[in-house]
């Protein structure tokens, strides 16, 4: 395909030539008109203004023009992307009022191609297995199981380093942080689409929070921001045990089985929202591999058998858990921002209300230098546009730059928040104001579910702005990160979102699943007192020492060492 836009472009500089050598007959080949001119001299040029190429000059924002249209006629391409949201007033993208803004805007059409909701997976594997592609998709890098390589080298995506100028606005913004710079570079050196960026970067959004109407009435006097420790907590989770039975003193996380993030990072082992790897200095670390993490099960059994958390903490589910939590039945839970007001508003009992509290440090003093569970400083996402081999190759610099329009201030503004007048006023002070349709519709309709209909939902590549999310929420909800990170360093370490290469994917795959599975097994298992840690930890190690668990760590060491040598100039040949 490339060959041929070669040729084709090769032609058209040909034919440039020949018409500028050749010229216009009506002017430079005539007699002068003017008798006193002499024969030589230049034909008079056209009082019509000479169109400057600017595209590769950045304005005082730091940003590339886009000329709109993008397309003099009609284009139209198919993307597949999962379903508007549930209970939106919608049947596919389309019918959101932004993609008709872009339309009018780009004269670009857009065939959403949506799988049935909760099948995702399931049609991404039918269409791969098909090999009949949409032109685009709009998923995750989770969807591309051996990594977006392996994908690349099957011919089903493109690379789009080639295509560097079409996406000068994406390109000048993954630039600006290394570690987003270095993850939207795959290990062989290939742009696999174009990634959703999040700006500013975003605080923690989720953290933990406690009954503070109850404090005083079990005895603790003093502030919910004094319970900084593992010690502080366990003196608070004792209290909540004695004072009621029908108060679960700590409810664990949903699905986090038998890690939790916030009691593995006291000890030394950073994750997320499971088992994983952390590094230091480079070197990478298996969490279950890790001698600390006994002391992590050591505790966590040890509370669970004194009764300070859930019995079923290996069971709960989001739905159950936010009923515990409304109810009124628990001391200490987890929240994320935008529900911390709704928690406040529906919990039940005279007074009840929570606030947050800092996730615990092993020691009084201690800082988190390293990133962990839902604390993360990067400007890159998850959320990935990638064009398939099924594109007609016309249309690629087409949907780029449809693309690259969002990462603008004004394309931004418009994904996020609608169009001014009509979604979102400017206040006295210059803040955008939602109106009160999106936040507090009086149909029903969630802010998720009118974001999805008026502006763009966070499922596609466009630049991410999170403080939309507060436009609703109260000033107590805006600020509870504070509380949260308040044990966190100012300089944070964080581990990228790697990949294995394509020629080491199925043996990593194939060897960290079991492992997994195994190491979940016996978590639960020796936190629930099923099974004694003293008596079976040195056989457990030696388990994962026949599992290969050395293999894995390889693996995943080689993947780190490969990202940090990520040529970051790939795609950049525009700039010069």
């Amino acid at each position: 395909m490339k060959k041929v836009a070669s040729l084709l472009l090769a032609i058209l500089m040909m034919l440039s030539l020949l018409a500028a050598c050749s010229g216009d007959p009506a002017t430079s080949t005539a007699p002068s008109s003017n008798p006193s001119a002499p024969a030589s001299s230049k034909p008079a040029e056209s009082d019509a203004p000479v169109e400057e190429d600017n595209r590769f000059t950045p304005d005082e924002n730091g940003e590339y023009s886009i000329k709109f249209p993008l397309a003099e006629d009609k284009v139209t391409f198919s993307m597949w992307v999962s379903a508007p949201s549930a209970g939106a007033n919608m049947v596919t993208e389309n019918d959101s009022k932004v993609f008709q803004k872009l339309e009018a805007l780009t004269n670009v059409h857009i065939e959403f191609e949506h799988p049935t909701l909760g099948e995702e997976i399931t049609k991404f594997n039918l269409m791969m297995s098909s090999q009949m592609y949409s032109d685009t998709i709009s998923a995750t890098p989770a969807y591309y199981v051996g990594g977006l390589d392996k994908f690349i080298d099957d011919e089903v995506i493109i690379p789009l380093e080639s295509y560097g100028e079409y996406m000068r606005n994406y390109s000048a913004l993954r630039s600006q942080q290394e570690l987003s710079f270095l993850s939207t570079v795959t290990a062989a050196g290939h742009i696999p689409g174009m990634f959703q960026f999040r700006v500013p970067s975003q605080p923690s959004w989720q953290g933990p929070i406690i009954r503070d109407d109850l404090l005083g009435d079990i005895g603790y006097s003093k502030s919910p921001d004094d319970i900084k420790t593992v010690a502080d907590w366990e003196e608070v989770l004792g209290l909540f045990k004695s004072y009621s039975d029908d108060i679960i003193p700590y409810l664990w996380p949903a699905s986090l089985n038998g890690y939790n993030p916030y009691f593995l990072a006291p000890f030394g082992l950073y994750t997320g929202m499971g088992p994983g790897f952390f590094q230091f200095s480079g070197t990478i670390h298996y969490i279950p591999y890790e001698d600390s993490f006994k002391d992590y099960l050591e505790l966590m059994s040890d509370w669970y058998n004194k009764g300070y958390f859930d019995s079923e903490f290996f069971n709960r589910d989001a739905v159950t858990t936010e009923a515990i939590v409304l109810k009124g039945e628990a001391g200490i839970a987890t929240s994320y921002k935008a529900w911390y007001d709704y928690a406040n508003a529906n919990t039940l009992g005279d007074g009840a209300h929570w606030t947050g509290i800092p996730a615990p440090v092993l020691n009084a003093g201690d800082k988190f230098n390293h990133a962990y569970a839902l604390m993360t400083r990067l400007l890159y996402q998850g959320s990935l546009v990638s064009i398939t081999v099924d594109c007609t190759e016309s249309k690629i610099p087409i949907i780029l730059e449809y693309f690259d329009y969002l990462y603008t201030d004004e394309g931004s503004l418009l994904a996020n928040f609608g169009k001014e007048g009509e979604t979102f006023d400017y206040d006295a002070n210059g803040n955008i104001v939602l109106r009160d349709f999106i936040t507090r519709n009086e149909n029903g309709m969630s802010f998720n579910q009118m974001i999805n209909e008026y502006a763009m939902f966070q499922k596609f590549a466009f630049r991410y702005n999170w403080l939309r999310t507060e436009t609703s929420i109260s000033e107590d909800a805006k600020t509870i990160y504070k509380k949260w990170e308040a044990n966190y360093g100012d300089d944070v370490t964080e581990l990228p979102a790697v990949s294995v290469s394509v020629d080491r994917s199925n043996e990593y795959a194939n060897l960290y699943n079991e492992l997994d599975t195994y190491v979940k097994e016996y978590a639960i298992k020796v936190i629930s007192g099923a099974l004694n840690l003293e008596t079976s930890w040195t056989e457990y190690k030696a388990n994962l020492e026949n599992m290969k668990v050395q293999t894995v760590i390889e693996i995943q060491q080689e993947a780190l060492s490969a990202f940090y040598s990520r040529d970051t100039s790939v795609g950049m040949d525009w700039m010069n």
